[in-house]
């Protein structure tokens, strides 16, 4: 893409043709609206039957490009973005990250890079964010919805120049924190009535409470036992008359049946 198209629709064929699905937008927005049937990135297409279509509809629409399939993108927002991602490459990586390069109209840059399968990311630096799958960037020459300045390819860092690769250092801000498994809980529920679970666990339960009853019966007579020992009846509260013992027949006089 050295010799620039005339208009944004050609341009719009061209990132098609180079296999970049692409979207209408209205300023940052998609164009085709949730009313009419619209999704947002999912719109994004590389037919070359649809795109001419949108931009003879739209002539004017301002070109999305849909990231995390051909290459992602680091979005530098500003000055403050620049300087920001400039701190941290001197500070953590060997050189520059190199790969096509855009002026945004914000005075930014769009840093196109090879695809890390890693999730979108917002403010992984100060004022930079990381454009990944289901994401969408502005693509050149579409204008800035308040600058009104249009989004540039650097010179010499065009769409077709290599993509460039993430540094090492802002891929680990990057990878998603690792979660150390937990023991999965086990799930309890009730069951229902007459189920054969709840038939055995009750066939169960009436065994083990057979034992414990024993153990209560023979505790009981324990404590009875040694609160009333054997052989030592306890006082009656109405005394008890003993019987008398049986007497003899009066003896005859001797003298009697001696003189008999």
């Amino acid at each position: 893409m050295t010799d620039t198209p005339r208009s944004l629709a050609d341009w719009a064929m061209e990132y098609a043709r180079h296999g970049i699905p692409v979207l209408p937008l209205s300023g940052k927005l998609p164009r085709i609206p949730k009313r009419a049937g619209g999704s947002g990135v999912h719109d994004a297409t590389t037919d070359l039957d649809q795109v001419r279509e949108w931009w003879r509809r739209w002539p004017h629409a301002n070109i999305g490009l849909r990231c995390g399939i051909r290459f992602d993108v680091i979005d530098v927002d500003g000055p403050e973005g620049r300087q920001s991602l400039e701190r941290f490459l001197a500070d953590h990586a060997h050189g520059p990250i190199g790969g096509p390069r855009v002026l945004t109209g914000s005075g930014g840059w769009h840093l196109y890079v090879t695809p890390t399968r890693l999730p979108d990311r917002i403010g992984v630096l100060d004022h930079v964010d990381y454009r990944a799958a289901d994401r969408y960037v502005v693509a050149p020459p579409s204008r800035h919805p308040q600058t009104h300045r249009p989004y540039t390819w650097v010179a010499g860092r065009g769409i077709d120049t290599p993509l460039g690769q993430v540094p090492a250092a802002l891929l680990e801000r990057l990878a998603p924190p690792r979660i150390e498994p937990s023991a999965p809980t086990p799930t309890i529920r009730p069951a229902a009535p007459g189920h054969p679970y709840g038939q055995q666990a009750l066939a169960l339960e009436t065994a083990a409470e057979e034992p414990r009853a024993t153990q209560r019966t023979l505790q009981s007579a324990r404590q009875i036992g040694m609160s009333q020992p054997r052989g030592i009846p306890l006082p009656s509260s109405h005394p008890q008359t003993l019987p008398e013992p049986p007497t003899s027949p009066p003896a005859h006089d001797r003298t009697t049946i001696e003189g008999e």
